[in-house]
């Protein structure tokens, strides 16, 4: 036996070569995909529409305020007076054993500024100086504490090591432990996304590829079989991330989604080819079979692969990085891992041919799994083809009354809506905005020109800022306004009587023009100069705190915001000021323009998928009316998820956004293969009604099989606690699971109807 069975593998030496290649190729990609996934990190910057207008003005905002990330840092019961602060910043500040340069530029604490406002050169009291660090540094109590630290470059590119030293430093200074400390800010933000989706991931995965598995083993009925799907999605899985790292690419937690969809089409794939496979085996003996079987499976399973990348791949063109990077490398590796697995079929099913499938086949053919389903579908083909008319008038009605909820959708970006409401980095930002202060900045550039026939004065551009820092401070949702003026003397008023004389004037100017280097050094003030180095124009820099957890509409807030600047324009051009201007940007308009990218890109990448799978369809079926009529199974599932949405008012979010596109690729498989089998039964002289039942039989099994597989084997990432991978997955997992009701009941009844005429032979 054994002798028998060597020389048939001496007979298969490219076979076996394949097999070999084919475990020989998992524990390479494996180990390249686990050191791409080392260099995983999401920038907050990156989830931002690229190429606008906003992201533009942000940018060359950045150019005149570059400024290190922020990160604000206290703990329960930390109040003014507290010199652990400053222990905390010797630490921060100091360069560490492993480190080439110090993780932080600059530290600031309650304490330390609200000296330098009461000592020279200010010498303010002390109610005007903490009225002037309320909201930002000091709690509105005027005792809560904090500190506030600007992270270097280098520190930008060490982040974990940046956060750890905070971590430890608060740790190992205050006593207390890790749950009463707050730090919050955008290095932790990237951060708290970096840990939650890789703990997710080490914690999902294993629990996703045994019920992958098992589910396998359950419905194929074959080790040799399942063992061979498993290992050729297993393979496909890390060869996404192995793309990644080999192009240079960027890996990100939506990234990390690539591997397990890819997964899951794999298997569907396989599944697909198996029961190809053994359709054959009926007529036919094993190694004939093979040959016959990818034949049949080639046009089928080339079209669902094919579609399943147009789906995807029309994530592309949206301006979200992400989003885009998922689009181009998922289809890629779908594409590459498609062809692997056709050639390790082939070469795995001649070296071991499942001779068994071919025995039930021939002696008990009434006693495979596959035949006991039979009569299911001859029962439901049966019930659908009697309440044809009813199921589609009805699932047309669904259609048109949810369809109605679509432009109702809403979008959303917020970094709350990225982690549970339990998450570690949530509660901090709550508590310190309790404490403190709002942690969300809206930038705003009062750019003021220089006087041409006189000396710039710094007290007209001073009572300007003052001005529209007063109006903004009158904004509900503003927390606190912070400009050069919180390190500024007291103005004068504008009046005769509070300058005094020429020569008073003149004093107050030079007082405040010594204070424009500071202004300069602490980033709110900028100036532009020409060619000969004179100063042409003034940027002042408004810094406005609005809080993270609140539900503020942007939009209405924005517009209330620049409203109250145009006065302030309007106001200075009346007062001899020509051609001042003012730009506002930060994080609140840069996620204004994200929600409003994301809706744009959605409907975009949607309608791309749509006509390019329609025009498949058509070419494929010979008929723009045919190719409609089998696009509306598959449209069926997108209109029904999404108008409930809109409906009941679910905010979609980027995860949530993708499974649109990628939904409507992967319904249109079970769709191609319903409608091969349908054709065949039509080819063979079958009316198009027994053909619907032909395709019954022999595919809706294969179709049940898949949808099973991937809609609950993606359902275990909804425990993710990433929410943009948990809505992706648990989305989808409905998309799915509406398709395969589209295609299993609103699809034949279409064709059982008047419209199935159309595909039979004239």
């Amino acid at each position: 036996m054994i002798k028998k069975f060597l020389r048939h593998l001496i007979r298969h030496k490219l076979q076996l070569l394949i097999v070999a290649a084919a475990f020989a190729l998992l524990p390479a990609l494996t180990h390249l995909a686990t050191e791409t996934r080392k260099t995983a990190s999401n920038q907050v910057i990156d989830w931002l529409p690229s190429g606008s207008e906003e992201t533009r003005v942000f940018f060359e905002y950045l150019g005149h305020f570059a400024e290190g990330e922020l990160l604000m840092l206290s703990w329960d019961g930390a109040e003014l007076g507290d010199e652990r602060f400053s222990r905390i910043a010797e630490r921060l500040l100091t360069r560490q054993d492993q480190a080439e340069y110090p993780y932080f530029d600059k530290v600031l604490t309650s304490d330390a500024v609200l000296d330098s406002l009461i000592d020279e050169p200010l010498l303010l009291s002390d109610e005007e100086a903490m009225e002037r660090l309320n909201g930002w540094l000091l709690g509105r109590n005027n005792r809560d504490a904090c500190l506030v630290a600007v992270i270097s470059e280098y520190g930008t590119w060490h982040r974990t090591e940046a956060i750890d030293l905070v971590d430890r430093s608060v740790r190992e200074v205050t006593g207390l432990p890790y749950e009463r400390i707050q730090v919050a800010g955008p290095t932790t933000d990237s951060i708290a996304i970096d840990r939650i989706s890789s703990e997710s991931q080490k914690q999902l995965l294993p629990i996703f590829l045994i019920l992958c598995l098992v589910m396998l083993l359950i419905f194929l009925r074959s080790f040799i079989a399942a063992c061979f799907v498993f290992l050729i999605a297993s393979t496909n899985s890390e060869l996404g991330p192995s793309l990644i790292g080999l192009t240079g690419g960027h890996m990100d937690s939506i990234s990390m989604l690539i591997s397990s969809l890819v997964y899951v089409l794999t298997i569907s794939a396989g599944i697909y080819l198996t029961n190809y496979y053994r359709e054959t085996l009926r007529t036919l003996p094993p190694r004939k079979a093979i040959w016959v079987a990818i034949r049949k499976a080639l046009l089928p399973c080339f079209l669902s692969m094919l579609t399943t990348v147009l789906g995807m791949s029309s994530l592309c063109i949206s301006k979200m990085v992400p989003i885009r990077n998922f689009g181009f490398y998922s289809s890629l590796t779908l594409v590459l891992g498609t062809a692997w697995l056709f050639v390790t079929f082939s070469a795995t099913i001649q070296l071991f041919p499942i001779r068994r499938w071919r025995w039930l086949e021939l002696k008990k053919p009434n006693a495979t799994f596959q035949h006991r389903l039979q009569d299911f579908w001859r029962i439901l083909a049966g019930w659908v083809r009697y309440f044809r008319t009813p199921i589609v008038v009805l699932a047309l009605l669904v259609i048109l009354v949810l369809a109605l909820g679509l432009p109702d959708l809403k979008t959303t970006v917020t970094f709350h809506g990225m982690f549970r409401p339990n998450a570690k980095v949530i509660r901090d930002y709550d508590t310190l905005e309790n404490r403190i202060g709002g942690l969300i900045p809206i930038e705003v550039v009062l750019d003021i020109p220089a006087a041409t026939d006189a000396e710039p004065s710094i007290l007209e551009e001073l009572w300007l800022l003052q001005d529209a820092e007063t109006i903004l401070r009158d904004v509900p949702e503003v927390d606190s306004v912070i400009s050069a003026l919180n390190f500024a003397p007291v103005l004068p008023g504008r009046d005769a009587q509070s300058i005094g004389s020429t020569v008073r004037r003149v004093v107050y100017e030079r007082k405040l023009s010594r204070n424009a280097d500071e202004f300069k050094r602490i980033r709110f003030l900028d100036h532009v100069t020409d060619e000969d180095g004179t100063v042409t124009r003034s940027l002042w820099r408004i810094s406005l705190r609005i809080p993270a957890h609140s539900h503020i509409q942007y939009d209405r807030l924005l517009a209330e915001i620049r409203g109250h600047l145009e006065g302030i324009v309007a106001q200075a051009n009346d007062q001899g000021q020509p051609d001042v201007r003012f730009v506002v940007t930060g994080g609140v308009p840069l996620v204004h323009k994200a929600q409003s990218q994301l809706l744009s890109d959605l409907i975009s990448s949607f309608l791309t998928a749509f006509l390019t799978i329609s025009l498949t369809m058509i070419v494929m079926l010979r008929g723009v009316l045919r190719g409609l009529v089998a696009m509306i199974p598959n449209i069926f599932p997108c209109v029904v998820v999404f108008g409930l949405m809109g409906w009941l008012g679910k905010p979609v979010d980027m995860g949530s956004m993708m499974t649109a596109s990628v939904a409507i690729g992967i319904a249109v498989d079970g769709t191609l293969h319903f409608m091969t089998w349908f054709r065949r039964g039509i080819d063979e002289g079958l009316s198009h009604a027994e053909a619907v039942t032909h395709a019954y039989q022999h595919c809706a099994t294969a179709m049940t099989q898949t949808t099973l597989i991937c809609s609950f084997g993606m359902l275990v990432f909804c425990f993710s606690g990433f929410l943009p991978v948990a809505k992706f997955a648990t989305l989808l997992f409905w998309l799915l699971m509406t398709a395969l009701a589209g295609g299993l009941i609103l699809l034949p009844a279409l064709l059982y109807g008047p419209l199935g005429k159309v595909f039979e032979r004239r």
